[in-house]
């Protein structure tokens, strides 16, 4: 079934933080090793970056699988030369335990870092472009608990624009809380954390542009409330909502003022904006400029919003076409190891292996509401071990590894899906684009 048809949710997703993401982000295997017939040269080795494999440290499971064979450099990055121009380059590189699990660095000077520059060195490159997915990446979560092993250490999204100026194309985001938004350069945001990934949605130019404008037009309203409870979206905390419901209010109260202040968490934010990529608001606004009223507009939605996926349950029976929130570092490991066994051990004794934690151990880590989040989540991690040590994964069991865990759309859900097979109308849903990084 593809992701891109929209199931309202039996259930809605408990895990509280940035929901329980669960992504599967795989590093690399050799730099240039996959040359099939046709397929682009791939990015050359930088001798600039601090090492050309990635340090056995670097957890397997945080990676993205083939990288530049599901989407070559060459697409990815489309005007790569242009970041050697400013001190930067992209690389892909090696985990050293696997032959498939790849990290697309997209690396940029250190004195680029939470500047300016950086939005223009990644637009002019087209490394970022409308409609990309940035989810903030710490690798060291690893270190910390389960919690941030099924986290991917991804706790942030945000929605890129790019914009024209003067000096040429910049990258803006559109993030909730709605004033971390900037070029890149939120001193207390992106000075925060030197890496984040980008996924791209696979996007027609016109749908690009449609949720260009909308992004645009949020941030000119200014008046999205962030919502601190990542465990309740939407159509969980409003009364009689439907999933689609949020990015129909959305463009209602953006256009039109109309309906209740809308409120979201990050990705929440990110995920109504893209379930309105086939909705031009100019053309909304033409042919209804004096608001709903009648239900006109509200109708005009009804027939065009489609999210981008449904929001994802815990687990799933088929990870690879439909994964859960939960299954992040299973689907990078399917393709890893095709034995069974092996998989589920390193499910068992390294991605659910750190036992119960107290929040003190994570200080430094993790924040407290993340803190909190893993103290909390700790029966439910005992019970995936459980699952996955008993090696069947019974579709019979699946209602109890789902319960208490309701649909979501969490910062990992993107890169969850990314890494998944998972289609939408325009073929593949979601690509992994890079790494970005400051050295």
């Amino acid at each position: 079934m593809s992701q891109d048809s929209l199931k309202r949710p039996a259930v809605i997703y408990s895990a509280a933080g940035v929901g329980i993401a669960v992504t599967a982000f795989l590093l690399g295997l050799m730099v240039g090793k996959y040359s099939g017939p046709g397929s682009p040269q791939l990015p050359e080795v930088d001798p600039n970056l601090s090492t050309t494999k990635l340090p056995p440290v670097w957890p397997l499971h945080f990676c993205s699988v083939n990288v530049e064979r599901n989407y070559p450099t060459v697409q990815a990055v489309p005007n790569a030369g242009h970041l050697k121009t400013v001190g930067g380059s992209v690389a892909i590189l090696p985990h050293p335990d696997s032959n498939t699990a790849q990290l697309r660095v997209i690396r940029l000077p250190a004195s680029m870092h939470a500047k300016p520059s950086a939005a223009r060195a990644l637009a002019e490159s087209g490394a970022i472009q409308d409609g990309d997915v940035l989810v903030v990446f710490r690798k060291e979560w690893s270190r910390a608990n389960a919690y941030g092993n099924l986290q991917l250490g991804q706790g942030h999204a945000a929605l890129a624009t790019v914009s024209l100026d003067e000096k040429g194309k910049i990258v803006k985001t559109v993030e909730s809380p709605l004033d971390y938004s900037s070029n890149l350069d939120h001193p207390g945001h992106y000075g925060g954390h030197k890496t984040f990934q980008v996924i791209r949605p696979n996007m027609t130019p016109k749908q690009k542009a449609n949720v260009a404008k909308w992004a645009r037009r949020v941030l000119e309203k200014n008046q999205v409330m962030f919502q601190p409870d990542y465990g309740a979206p939407y159509f969980a905390r409003v009364k009689g909502k439907d999933a689609a419901s949020l990015c129909t209010d959305l463009a209602l109260h953006t256009l039109y003022g109309e309906g209740d202040q809308i409120g979201t968490f990050c990705s929440e934010l990110v995920w109504a904006l893209l379930g309105l990529r086939d909705v031009d608001p100019d053309d909304l606004l033409k042919a209804y400029p004096k608001g709903d009223a009648k239900g006109g507009p509200r109708q005009y939605l009804a027939g065009k919003v489609r999210p981008i996926f449904n929001p994802l349950p815990g687990a799933s029976r088929n990870p690879l076409e439909n994964p859960g929130l939960m299954q992040g570092p299973d689907v990078v490991l399917r393709r890893i190891f095709p034995d069974n066994a092996k998989r589920h051990d390193f499910l068992v004794n390294i991605v659910l292996g750190p036992k119960n934690v107290s929040p003190t151990e994570l200080d430094g880590i993790m924040s407290t509401g993340h803190q909190k989040t893993a103290v909390a989540f700790q029966p439910k991690i005992d019970q995936l071990r459980q699952w996955y040590g008993q090696q069947n994964e019974s579709a019979g069991a699946l209602p109890a590894v789902n319960a208490g865990i309701n649909p979501n759309y969490s910062p990992t859900a993107f890169s969850v899906i990314a890494n998944s097979d998972a289609k939408g109308q325009n073929g593949k849903l979601l690509f992994y684009v890079g790494t970005v990084t400051y050295e």
